[in-house]
């Protein structure tokens, strides 16, 4: 199904049937996630002081930490999971050019804080060092990032590219307990490969969306390709136009994904 846009950008918005059965996958998937939660407890629980002030990027995940984020919504009720959803379709087509909180955040609470990523789990548990080599690792990211944006004739903002969160020494144990690079690495590697388990689903998922769960529900929503051809338009008229039409229509258009 196609729909027209004004006439000043010429474009259409094609909707694209869902290729994948979330319900399906989240059901199959059950007994991995099981085991994955025993990884999971195996982290200690943290207290904050920041509550949810960090929270400014959607980290990247395994397949299966996106399905199990993916069981809590679908338990939700229908308003809550189209707006994540908007949320989260929001969040990758706009975050090349404005910094947004998590799109599971609301408020200063997180809709899934029990069922919460490795990466939100780890945050503030690493050693300094470790934390500035992964800095650092992003910054170089960043700079590729801009270099493609430029090619295609768009200067992202300068706030968006210098964005970094601090390393946050406000994390602490509950209870205290001595936490190593080398256990959270151990944990992590668990989970990496425990979602291969999860191939061909996972392979894709690290391939074709780059771990994004954000691109991933967008590519559901308008077709992988779709979702960058509409993050281009989008970049430029909002850089370029300060105009949001195009995004305001393509967040109307967002179903629910079960």
């Amino acid at each position: 199904m196609e729909v027209s846009l004004p006439r000043k950008t010429g474009i259409m918005i094609k909707n694209k049937p869902f290729q994948i059965d979330l319900r399906k996958l989240i059901q199959n998937s059950a007994s991995l996630r099981r085991d994955l939660q025993k990884i999971y407890d195996r982290i200690p629980a943290t207290r904050c002081l920041r509550q949810g002030q960090c929270c400014s990027l959607l980290p990247e995940m395994t397949f299966l930490e996106a399905l199990q984020a993916l069981s809590v919504l679908e338990s939700r009720p229908l308003s809550d999971r189209i707006n994540v959803t908007q949320k989260m379709v929001r969040y990758f087509l706009g975050n090349a050019m404005e910094i947004s909180s998590c799109p599971f955040l609301q408020g200063r609470d997180c809709l899934i804080y029990q069922d919460r990523f490795f990466g939100c789990r780890a945050y503030g548990l690493w050693s300094g060092v470790f934390y500035q080599n992964l800095a650092d690792q992003n910054r170089q990211g960043k700079r590729v990032l801009q270099q493609q944006w430029e090619k295609l004739g768009i200067s992202l903002p300068a706030e968006v590219l210098s964005f970094k969160i601090p390393y946050c020494s406000q994390v602490e144990t509950d209870p205290p307990l001595e936490i190593s690079d080398e256990m959270l690495s151990a944990a992590s590697d668990r989970i990496e490969n425990l979602s291969g388990e999860m191939n061909p689903w996972d392979q894709e998922f690290r391939g074709k969306y780059f771990s994004d769960l954000s691109f991933f529900l967008t590519g559901l929503q308008f077709g992988p390709q779709e979702a960058v051809r509409l993050k281009y338009f989008i970049t430029k008229d909002i850089i370029q136009k300060a105009d949001r039409s195009l995004m305001d229509q393509v967040l109307s258009r967002v179903k629910d994904l079960f």
